[in-house]
């Protein structure tokens, strides 16, 4: 893998893992019981937010970007819940539960506490800031 692959690897994992910090900060904010916007996230999310941005758009990108926005933004919403789903699964096989498991069963709108349908604009708004870095890294 060349270096720049695994800085855009680096790079996508950091954002994920640092939206993924703000987004849970910032849901959990009403039912806090101390409005210190602490958020959370799992080392174990690392690969999958450092690889999956960067394969999905390398492949996909000539024809995903020339799609209308609202396009994207479904493809994002289902392409997100779908890998949620495949590496939360992996994530229970080889540690017994996902790391989200728990909060994520306390939502009327989880799948087998692996994915949960009410966080699809988070998905969509987190595709676009993935999207937003792929094309400034590659100059499109």
């Amino acid at each position: 893998m060349s270096e720049r692959l695994l800085f855009e690897a680096f790079l996508f994992a950091i954002a994920g893992l640092g939206l993924e910090v703000l987004e849970t900060a910032f849901l959990d904010f009403p039912s806090a019981k101390d409005r210190l916007l602490m958020g959370h996230s799992s080392a174990w999310y690392f690969p999958f937010y450092a690889v999956v941005p960067l394969a999905y758009f390398e492949r996909l990108h000539p024809a995903l970007f020339a799609l209308p926005f609202y396009v994207r933004a479904v493809a994002y919403a289902l392409s997100f819940w779908l890998v949620e789903f495949v590496a939360m699964w992996l994530l229970r096989v080889v540690l017994g539960k996902s790391p989200s498991e728990d909060s994520y069963r306390r939502s009327r709108w989880h799948v087998r506490g692996l994915i949960r349908l009410d966080l699809g604009p988070v998905w969509v708004c987190f595709g676009f800031v993935f999207e937003w870095i792929f094309r400034n890294l590659r100059g499109l």
